[in-house]
């Protein structure tokens, strides 16, 4: 069984992002795992640690196979017993770094990383207009080292169906940029006279405000916001879930979010459906900025085929999407790599 090291900061109290908590978790089930964090030596913090990566390697787990971290300005130590997974959450926007998608390829080949874990694999567009276009699959081309397409996944215990009546036939719960996400902004401005023609109770929020990583599910529950439970309880409640991709057409979570709950999911395919088995008006409904209206309104009469398809959505979920799947397909991965 390989041995892995984890690095990952403390993601269960971190909106959205506690996906990754319960993820840890699962791997801990099909490898040897242990949790950088809970160690007595990391109290002082995670910066620390990788700093002192070999130190924490040989304190905690001197025979580890793998060291899975995070953070895309690590440099990895040149001499070492054991390899290092880069997870890479955001490959459409290196802020921090200010660096092209071209950039970013040349910035962490430098790195030696071993391998990388990549929440989505293809980009359809840079954050920045200003950078020369680039081809999809750009990253899978000339990133160097074995890389892992380890999509969004959610444990089926945190969300799942509700056995309740559906009281919303609509919810969309998502940012809306005008000009990043721009389906999105069409269905957040456009839903609330379509709803009133319609006579639907719909739910329109925008995501909680702050940075990624920074928003606390506690503090944005009593601040009000449909966060945590009472974002996976308003979905299972809810007839459909309605987002977009926008620019950059990767796999968001919203998708398995959705199909978690039993609920039928209308968005425009990211650019590796395929691969996910995400197929249009199967497992969910396909839509764009001139037809969304008219799909919504046809699976809101039509009930039994909405039905089918949030039952297709649930069975994809259950078979590709769920963290104990996840984590049998990292340890083949790691195993096969180290």
């Amino acid at each position: 069984m390989v041995k892995v090291l984890s690095l990952w900061r403390d993601y269960s109290d971190m909106v959205r992002m506690n996906a990754l908590y319960y993820q840890e978790k699962a791997l801990g089930k099909k490898m040897e795992l242990k949790i950088a964090r809970d160690h007595r030596s990391v109290r002082r913090g995670l910066g620390r640690a990788r700093k002192n990566l070999n130190e924490t390697v040989e304190t905690i787990m001197p025979d580890a196979d793998w060291v899975i971290l995070s953070g895309m300005g690590f440099n990895p130590p040149k001499k070492r017993d054991y390899k290092i997974a880069l997870f890479l959450a955001d490959i459409h926007c290196a802020r921090s770094l200010k660096l092209s998608p071209q950039g970013l390829c040349k910035y962490l080949n430098k790195k030696t990383f071993d391998a990388y874990l990549m929440h989505y694999t293809k980009l359809a567009y840079q954050a920045i207009p200003t950078f020369k276009p680039i081809e999809h699959d750009y990253y899978l081309r000339h990133l160097k080292g074995p890389k892992l397409h380890f999509a969004p996944a959610i444990d089926p215990s945190y969300s799942y169906p509700s056995d309740k009546t559906k009281i919303y036939d609509v919810v969309f719960l998502a940012r809306a940029h005008e000009y990043v996400h721009a389906l999105r902004y069409k269905i957040m401005t456009g839903l609330p006279k379509l709803a009133r023609n319609n006579g639907w109770k719909v739910i329109i929020r925008e995501r909680p405000p702050g940075k990624t990583g920074e928003r606390s599910i506690k503090k944005m529950l009593k601040k009000g916001y449909i966060v945590g439970q009472k974002y996976n309880e308003t979905l299972a409640r809810s007839k459909a879930f309605i987002f977009g991709l926008g620019l950059f057409k990767y796999p968001a979570l919203k998708f398995v979010e959705g199909m978690s709950t039993r609920t039928c999911v209308f968005s425009d395919p990211p650019l590796t459906a395929k691969s996910l088995h995400y197929i249009p008006d199967w497992n969910f409904v396909r839509i764009n900025g001139s037809n969304w209206r008219r799909k919504l309104k046809y699976y809101m009469k039509h009930e039994e085929e909405r039905e089918e398809i949030a039952e297709n959505g649930y069975q994809t979920f259950l078979k590709y999407h769920t963290v104990d799947v996840r984590a049998r397909q990292l340890a083949r991965f790691l195993e096969k790599n180290k």
